[in-house]
């Protein structure tokens, strides 16, 4: 068999992987959760850390992270992750122009570009500190529909049920759960 053999079987199988990959992108059973896809340079340290904070409240979101870089990226960002996504968070702009200028790939209609120096390891508190700080400068908030409504609702569920279960008896006979109770109330009307 010879290089052009090759090539010729290659084209059918690579397109028809990639058509299987976009079908499970679409995949119904993913329900509402908004869909978004963290880029980073190798897809393994900055953005895994900001798929995680964005799957977590306040955000919930489903994730994916993803490397700019072909060389290295250990998974690699291609049209159809992009595809599913609905908006992509780069950890900084050369990830952007590496994605979107270099291999000339199609965004979703929400990007967010964060600026995340690579020079932190998987979760560290110092970079997990960075993404709430930078996720909020760049407008990244629930309110804009970026996340379902209703996790602000479990968020605060969860934050007034923890400290509920905090309170020793002393604070019980004391009031304290309607003080809770009341200030709870407050904060859901402002949702």
């Amino acid at each position: 068999m010879n290089g052009d053999d090759i090539s010729n079987w290659r084209a059918p199988i690579a397109a028809t992987l990639e058509m299987a990959r976009s079908m499970t992108a679409q995949n119904h059973y993913q329900g509402e959760w908004p869909r978004v896809l963290c880029v980073c340079s190798a897809g393994l340290l900055r953005s895994p850390t900001l798929a995680w904070v964005l799957s977590n409240p306040p955000y919930s979101c489903n994730t994916r992270a993803a490397g700019s870089h072909l060389e290295f990226g250990l998974v690699v960002v291609d049209q159809v992750l992009l595809n599913w996504a609905q908006v992509v968070v780069f950890a900084n702009h050369e990830n952007y122009e590496r994605t979107v200028i270099d291999r000339k790939l199609a965004l979703p209609g929400k990007v967010f570009v964060l600026n995340l120096p690579d020079r932190f390891a998987y979760r560290d508190q110092k970079l997990v500190d960075m993404i709430h700080a930078e996720l909020a400068g760049a407008g990244f908030t629930k309110r804009e529909g970026v996340c379902r409504p209703g996790d602000a609702v479990d968020a605060l569920i969860t934050k007034f049920s923890n400290r509920i279960l905090e309170l020793d008896g002393a604070d019980m006979e004391q009031q304290e759960i309607p003080l809770i109770l009341t200030e709870f109330v407050r904060e859901l009307k402002k949702l």
